[in-house]
Formats: C-alpha cells, structure tokens, sequence
C-alpha cells in the first residue's frame, strides 16, 4: 500500500516526472528497503504528509519523495563524492534546486559519523523543513487582480509593513497597472521594504503564493443586486479560468462585494478546495467593532476580544454573550458598572459598525484604506503561518448547523488558508441570527444559478 502510494506520487507530480525517472525511483525504492524498514519509510511519508505546509511544501514533498530514494541508494553503493554529485544532478534544472544544497549537507554528517538509515532518514526530514520553511519565508509572492482603490491601498499597506518580497499588479488596463507599479517603487527608497513590484499577467500566478482579488464592477444606479452579482460574476470568470490555467496552485484572497457571495463563486469557478478560497469577511467589521468598544470603555482596542458574524452587509450580527475585554464579558462590565456602562450602548455600537461603511461613502464616496489593511492582516497571516484567529468568509461544513455556504466567522488562519473554523458558544438568539444571515446568502447564490 506505501508502495503505491508513493508510485502514484511520483506519477503525479506537478514537476511532471517522466515514466523511466519514475521506474527508476520505483527501483532504487526496492533498495531503499534493504536499509530501511517500510514502517520508518512510511513514517517519513506520513511525516511529510501531514506537515505540508501549503502548495509550495507539497510540490516539494513529492521531489523528496523522489529524490530521496535515489540518494540513499547512490549513498550505500557510491559513497559520499558520487552521492553529492548525483544530488546536485538530480536537481539541476527544477525548480526545487535547492534541496541538493540541502541534500549534500545530509550526506556528509550521516557519512562522518556512519549513521545508519534510520537516523539518515530523520535527519534528512529535519533538514527538508527548515529547507521549505527559509524557501517560503524567502519567496512571498502576491499576484493582485484589480488596481482600483482598494486593490492599491492593499499594495500600499503590502509595501510599507514589507508583507511580500514580490507583488505583481494585474488589470485590464494594463497601462494603469504599470503606472501604480512605477508609483509604488519610486517610493522603495522611503521604505523598509525591498519589493520587487511590477505590472504583469495571468502567466505570472503560476508559482505565486496568493492570489488577492478586488477586481469587480460597480453597481449602477437603479440596477437590482442580482444584476450587479452576475456581471460581477462575468468579471470573475474571466479572471479564474486563466488563473487556475497557469498552473496557479496556492491561497485564493477575495474582497469583491458582496464578499461573502463573490468567494463562494471563487469556489466553484475554480473547483479549488474551499479551505484555500477564503474572503475578507467581517474582518474590518470586527476590527471597526473593536475600535469603537475601546473608545466606550477607555481600552486598547487590542484588549477588546469581540467578533461580528455573518455576511458582510445587513445581516451581520455581534454575538455580545462572546464579547470580553481582556477575559472579562462586556455584558458583565455594563452590569456591574452601577451605571457607568450600559448594554443599551451596545446595540448602538452594533448599528454604527453596520452602518459604518454607509457614513464613510456618504462622506468620501467609497471605502479603501480599512479594508485594503485587513486585507494584509490577512496576507501576514497566511504567509507567517501565524495560526491566528480572524472573521474570514470561509464555506460552513456544519458548523453552526450550516453546509455549503461562505460566511463570516472566526476562522483559524494559517499557511494552508483556513485550518478550521472555531464554532463559539453563541446562545439561541445569535444562533437565530446567525442562520438569518447565511440564508440570506444562500438565496442570493442559487439565483445566480451556478453548481
């Protein structure tokens, strides 16, 4: 069964391996078996297996699973000069020409110290993490679909907190693309940051980490929301098929409104497995919460632990029996303040968050900065692997009662996307509105008609 497990890897790499390098390290595994047992084979597999770390550590999971069989059998009947030259021959030309750097510096301690199989296999492990973990830290690179306001104020925030090493800036007007691309690196010398910054195309997704898209129309005047959602989902069909056609392997990041409905569409367009399509959610709500909890209380926002649920719109909900400051609740500080506080401002700074989108657009006639921040919140998450809890659109697997539909919630963000969604204690009225708000979204996706 590890047998052909590892056989159908091989086969399937993306690197393309061809059948007689597939024979061969279908041989050389024969050997490899001589010196090491198949339970520690399966072990390393299995290791493997369940510390991917994304698209890049998977397509470097399956070279190893290649390599190493062919190493360690170059190592028994070689020794170490012609071991370290195959390594570094086995890797010239792939895009995994690192490993034989790595490779080399496996072989030659495990030859020093005559260190049998067992102990090579887990040394060679140890150093394929550390490997994968400098090339990611070493290689973030963003693709940004859409350089309207949003878009750029995200590429802004992207450069000045040096989230990316490289950020490629794609639009229909190619021109303005390049024009926001010139912007941006003319101010690199005022900045922390060594960007590689540059208008490109949907060739460029191929090896790229995330994929961030603010791309979309605006509604026009008089026109029904069920109109706007399918021209925007024409716009987004032409953006996916040539994305998931370069090859594009990674973290689809959505902020087109409405958010929660336009990731869901990301989802089926791309078939991609939805814990790799996440959208902005209710992130900058519940950010926009916070700050408001901390000015009522005189409190670090940071200090305020408080989410808004639900679609990103008027449905959106604060589940107060979930909200603390510090470990302390929020409805038990009202109650306790002899007045100083009370639960009916609560309420109030629900409707100010819902409404806050409304104000800013009545007063400068669109929203950017905010949500292009906690677009790199989101970006910082991913890319540092943080683990971190954010309210992200993420499709329900029946949490909360809910299949099927992308809502937001607090999500566990990591490398991956999204490593599970946490399903808070809500009481029965939140649950109530909770389910309102992900039916509201369910309606308005089976009317776009998509599968």
């Amino acid at each position: 069964m590890l047998y052909q497990r590892i056989s159908a890897c091989l086969a399937q790499s993306r690197w393309g391996i061809q059948n007689k390098e597939a024979l061969s390290a279908t041989a050389c595994y024969t050997t490899l078996r001589a010196e090491v047992s198949a339970l520690d084979m399966a072990f390393i597999a299995d290791k493997l297996a369940w510390e991917s770390r994304g698209s890049f550590f998977e397509r470097v999971s399956a070279a190893v699973e290649r390599l190493l069989p062919e190493a360690c059998h170059l190592y028994a009947r070689y020794g170490a000069a012609r071991a370290d030259f195959a390594a570094t021959s086995l890797m010239a030309g792939s895009k995994g020409a690192f490993a034989s750097n790595y490779l080399t510096r496996f072989l030659k301690p495990c030859i020093k110290k005559g260190m049998g199989g067992n102990t090579k296999l887990r040394l060679f492990s140890s150093y394929l993490r550390k490997a994968c973990d400098n090339m990611i830290s070493e290689n973030r690179k963003v693709v940004l679909i859409g350089t309207g306001m949003v878009g750029m104020s995200y590429a802004y925030a992207l450069l000045n907190q040096n989230v990316c090493d490289e950020l490629v800036l794609v639009d229909l007007d190619r021109k303005r693309a390049e024009g926001e691309a010139m912007d941006l690196n003319h101010g690199l010398a005022f900045s922390g940051s060594n960007m590689k910054i540059y208008a490109g195309s949907y060739e460029d997704c191929s090896d790229v980490d995330i994929v961030t898209i603010c791309a979309g129309v605006a509604q026009k005047p008089g026109e029904s929301r069920l109109d706007l959602l399918q021209r925007n989902t024409a716009v987004f069909k032409s953006i996916i098929d040539p994305v998931t056609e370069s090859g594009f392997n990674g973290i689809f990041l959505v902020a087109t409104n409405p958010v929660d409905i336009m990731t869901r569409i990301t989802a089926v367009l791309s078939g991609f497995n939805p814990r790799r399509v996440l959208g902005t959610g209710t992130a900058l709500d519940t950010a926009r919460l916070r700050y408001l909890l901390g000015a009522y209380f005189h409190v670090d926002p940071r200090n305020m632990h408080a989410y808004v649920m639900g679609e990103h719109g008027d449905s959106e909900f604060v589940p107060w029996s979930q909200a603390m400051m510090a470990t302390k609740p929020v409805l038990s500080i009202c109650e306790e303040s002899h007045g100083r506080y009370c639960c009916e401002e609560m309420e109030k700074i629900t409707e100010e968050v819902r409404g806050a989108a409304q104000k800013i657009i009545e007063a400068k006639r669109a929203t950017y900065y905010g949500i292009g921040m906690a677009l790199v919140r989101i970006t910082r998450a991913i890319f540092g692997n943080e683990n971190s809890v954010l309210t992200v659109s993420s499709m329900m697997r029946g949490e909360y009662g809910e299949t099927g539909v992308f809502v937001g919630a607090p999500c566990i963000v990591n490398r991956n996307g999204v490593q599970r969604i946490l399903q808070l204690s809500l009481n029965d009225e939140e649950m109530a509105q909770f389910k309102a708000s992900c039916e509201t979204l369910r309606t308005h996706f089976d009317e776009l008609g998509l599968q």
